[in-house]
């Protein structure tokens, strides 16, 4: 039995391309303040990321822990709008990322399969797949760097990078299939 997917694709093609008339220029970039020492930038960013996000359920079982009881997976399709500010003091660069999500209707689906047959683990058992929403999506980024001059020309600039991301997904509706072969 084949299940009738909707094509997702499209809302998507919508908003970029709102995107494109309403952002004529992607990369603008604003010095707040420049000194000698001191100097402060601003820059909005527009990204859109595409993936997909899974989650594997294995058997508990010791003797079979190798086989797949579940697996979820998320398309990740998102418009993304945030802002970089970045501060360099001396040799000292320091540079704060943050961004969330603009829309969050239809941009990808969300499957979930089940091999639920204790006779026979090989066998799937259930399949289902639905549009999703993406409700919230954040992502923070905060990197810190010191610039040392190791030549007239050259310098090394060691990087601590610190990075939290966080999706969150919905799914109203869904299709699929469900065997009566589910023997637990």
């Amino acid at each position: 039995m084949t299940i009738p997917m909707q094509n997702s694709k499209k809302p998507l093609i919508k908003a970029l391309c709102s995107l494109l008339l309403i952002f004529p220029v992607f990369s603008a970039k604003a010095q707040v303040f420049q000194g000698r020492e001191l100097h402060f930038s601003l820059e909005p960013v527009i990204s859109f990321e595409q993936g997909k996000l899974g989650e594997i359920i294995y058997s508990s079982e010791i003797y079979d822990s190798s086989k797949k009881r579940s697996y979820l997976e998320w398309d990740r399709d998102i418009l993304l709008l945030g802002a970089n500010f970045g501060i360099d003091f001396k040799k000292l660069h320091s540079n704060l990322y943050s961004a969330s999500n603009l829309f969050n209707k239809n941009f990808g689906q969300m499957t979930d399969s089940d091999w639920l047959n204790s006779e026979d683990l090989s066998m799937k058992t259930t399949y289902s797949a639905g549009d999703i929403s993406n409700s919230k999506n954040y992502e923070f980024t905060s990197t810190f760097a010191y610039s040392f001059e190791t030549t007239r020309w050259l310098e090394f600039s060691p990087v601590i990078q610190f990075q939290y991301n966080y999706d969150f997904f919905e799914r109203e509706d869904s299709e699929g299939w469900y065997s009566s072969d589910n023997k637990h």
